[in-house]
């Protein structure tokens, strides 16, 4: 599955049951292929 790293503190989004993460949120990503629009990821904070 492909995975995401958000920056440190943009996990508190999530918490508040926001369903999106916009892209500046995005630290690096775990993924040998390129992300898409609308694709499914797991979401990993910035201490893992």
């Amino acid at each position: 599955m492909k995975k995401i790293i958000l920056r440190k503190g943009k996990e508190e989004s999530l918490g508040r049951f926001h369903p999106w993460i916009f892209s500046g949120a995005i630290h690096h990503t775990e993924s040998d292929v390129a992300l898409e629009e609308g694709d499914i990821v797991e979401v990993l904070s910035f201490d893992g």
